[in-house]
């Protein structure tokens, strides 16, 4: 499940700051953000036998999925009843098992998609650690620019949540400058 729109990322990656079992002495809620460079594999999915699909729904018939902005990746492999490893792992993985190298740049042949080479500077995925100490600052920051869940689960639902957790985070705010 990816978004589009990174604040849209963002927003989960550091909204566990309002979880009551979240702690800044806790090393495991440091938040991770990763962005999937989809550009490299665009294409008609229909004849993609790559066995990573992606899926972008239409937006107009879920008021979720169009605030969210979502594409969906699904590993198919028939082969196996499932592959529990993380969506980076099998990408790699597959991507190691078919590259080439031509005139001194690695290239991908792999079964569905069209050869492609990456650039050096170019990476298939981006993972940026988020420090737990500024996650509540940046929700704040989200708050303030609309990405809240009022936004990204519209309904009556949503409106309460955010009225609920813009509460818990000024406590919370508030409980870390007295820190």
């Amino acid at each position: 499940d990816w978004s589009y729109d990174y604040k849209v990322s963002l927003y989960f990656a550091v909204r566990n700051v309002l979880y009551d079992k979240f702690s800044l002495k806790n090393e495991d809620n440091d938040g991770v953000l990763w962005a999937f460079n989809y550009s490299y594999f665009r294409n008609d999915n229909t004849k993609n036998d790559f066995k990573v699909q992606f899926y972008r729904p239409e937006y107009y018939s879920n008021p979720n999925l169009n605030a969210q902005n979502g594409l969906f990746t699904l590993v198919i492999d028939y082969d196996q009843e499932c592959d529990e490893r993380p969506l980076n792992e099998i990408i790699i993985s597959e991507l190691e098992h078919n590259e080439k190298i031509v005139n001194n740049k690695t290239v991908y042949d792999i079964k569905g998609l069209e050869k492609f080479s990456i650039p050096e500077n170019e990476k298939i995925f981006y993972k940026f650690i988020i420090p737990r100490d500024i996650k509540a600052d940046i929700l704040e920051q989200l708050y303030l620019e609309g990405y809240s869940e009022e936004q990204l689960f519209p309904g009556y639902k949503g409106v309460t949540d955010y009225i609920k957790n813009k509460a818990k985070l000024d406590e919370i705010k508030n409980l870390i400058k007295d820190i």
